[in-house]
């Protein structure tokens, strides 16, 4: 049984490394139209943005540029608005970004305003340097609907200075108002007030982007399964975004054998199993038990 729970154990804490080969900036320009086109871009990406070889070539088979011209106005944008400025911040920003299609772009003439329009807002230089690295689709929408997702931030009560907003804005923009009634109308249909879908949106934005599948399963899960009330919930609403059939249930199940053979006799916070890493869960659960627990081990296997 230990051989099992040993293996079972490795595999989350094994941590496997692969070595890249080095590649050279320094061969020969190439004759072909399309390669010296890729061969441009590799070593701008080296050259200007700081990127190692390895991720320029990653990122050249995504984007391309004949000049320097657009890529360049891309970097004046990111140092003009302090989101770059030593080649390493530069390096960090573009490797950061969503999409490398931003080098081919006036960013200024497409977001420029947006980015304004935060600050205006009273929206952390940290919350609009993360749209604009990591979440810079967030920033592309028309000026009327990227009102619209500011609008519906707002009007949750999410703080403009919080961390949560830029996260907030991210998942909004990809929803439009149709989706998130719908959703809000399945928090209604079990019983929640306005109060507590906002607190819950609030509290963690990502609750509203889950699946109407899965968030349906979550809901009826945690209230009509578990019991609990609304207000128990919307303390712990990130819970809905786990994975019902490989997380929540298994472990629900488990607690609930180790609780019926007396294993366990301490009240045990569901929250806390939860959020656990798959190796804490088996540590504490099924390694320290032993043998009184194979038989609860392998329904638990059986179930993810």
């Amino acid at each position: 049984m230990f051989i099992i729970l040993r293996r079972r154990i490795s595999s989350h804490i094994v941590i496997q490394t692969q070595f890249l080969r080095p590649i050279s900036t320094t061969t020969t320009t190439p004759q072909n139209p399309s390669d010296q086109s890729s061969f441009f871009t590799v070593s701008y990406l080296v050259n200007s943005c700081g990127l190692s070889p390895e991720l320029a070539l990653s990122a050249s088979k995504k984007v391309q540029f004949k000049s320097p011209s657009k890529p360049d106005l891309v970097l004046q944008f990111l140092r003009n608005h302090e989101f770059a400025g030593q080649r390493r911040k530069v390096a960090a920003t573009i490797k950061g970004s969503s999409s490398s299609w931003v080098l081919q772009f006036n960013l200024q003439r497409l977001i420029g305003h947006k980015v304004e329009s935060l600050r205006k807002l009273g929206v952390s230089e940290g919350s609009i340097a993360k749209l604009v690295k990591v979440r810079t689709q967030s920033l592309c929408k028309n000026n009327d609907r990227f009102d619209e997702m500011v609008r519906n931030v707002i009007e949750m009560g999410i703080d403009t200075s919080s961390a949560q907003f830029a996260n907030a804005l991210h998942i909004f923009s990809g929803m439009n108002d149709s989706t998130l009634e719908s959703k809000r109308q399945m928090f209604r249909s079990c019983g929640w007030s306005e109060d507590e879908i906002v607190l819950a949106i609030r509290k963690q934005p990502v609750c509203i982007s889950i699946s109407k599948e899965k968030l349906k399963n979550g809901l009826d899960f945690f209230m009509n399964e578990l019991k609990w009330k609304q207000s128990e919930l919307v303390k712990y609403p990130n819970l809905l975004g786990l994975c019902l059939e490989k997380r929540i249930f298994p472990r629900w199940l488990v607690i609930q054998r180790l609780l019926s053979k007396g294993l366990v006799k301490d009240a045990v916070n569901i929250c806390s199993v939860l959020k656990m890493t798959e190796t804490e869960f088996l540590q504490k659960f099924l390694v320290k038990y032993g043998n009184e627990a194979l038989e609860i081990l392998k329904l638990y296997q059986g179930k993810l």
